[in-house]
């Protein structure tokens, strides 16, 4: 499943949870076609742990290397 914004996530990523903080996804675990959403574990700006099992679509994406595929 796909972020907020409609692209699927990828390790890299720069992201902007619903609070506004922004963090870097650090792994994507792929969900089951529609069935699961993917859950990202995401390192925090702020410095708070980061968790695995964030839902990729209570994120949206603020920037992607444009140099990854």
């Amino acid at each position: 499943m796909a972020y907020r914004s409609g692209e699927a996530p990828r390790i890299g990523d720069r992201v902007r949870n619903e609070e506004g903080q922004e963090g870097t996804v650090r792994k994507v675990e792929r969900g089951i076609a529609d069935i699961s959403d993917d859950k990202l574990a995401i390192q925090w700006d702020n410095g708070v742990v980061d968790i695995d099992g964030y839902s990729a679509d209570e994120h949206e994406l603020v920037s992607r290397s444009s140099d990854r595929k």
